[in-house]
């Protein structure tokens, strides 16, 4: 999934760690009771072209209630951010890893 924002675009990777195939009970594909629709193209989200308009959604501050605490596209880019500084981490680790046993194996002859 990519997610672009002001031109620059995010990947985002979903790793699946459990998948259980079978059937499926036909009570998940009930609406739960108690639920209730909630309309956000009513607050001018629609096609997230009315996100500029959104206290904590365009970027500038001005989070919800009006304070000038991180906007929610800072969290997510910050989230973003973490995960890819791991995931590059761990990648890198795993290279160095797999390049010093071909070098032993070389050297050893393994």
């Amino acid at each position: 999934m990519t997610a672009t924002t002001e031109g620059d675009s995010t990947r985002v990777l979903f790793e699946i760690t459990r998948l259980d195939l079978g059937p499926q009970a036909d009570e998940l594909f009930e609406i739960p009771a108690g639920y209730r629709k909630f309309d956000l193209g009513a607050m001018g989200v629609g096609g997230m072209d009315g996100m500029d308009g959104m206290d904590g959604m365009d970027g500038t501050g001005g989070g919800p209630g009006g304070s000038d605490g991180p906007t929610i596209i800072d969290e997510v880019s910050e989230a973003a951010q973490q995960g890819a500084e791991e995931a590059a981490k761990e990648e890198a680790k795993e290279g160095a890893e797999d390049a010093v046993k071909k070098g032993l194996r070389k050297l050893f002859g393994g």
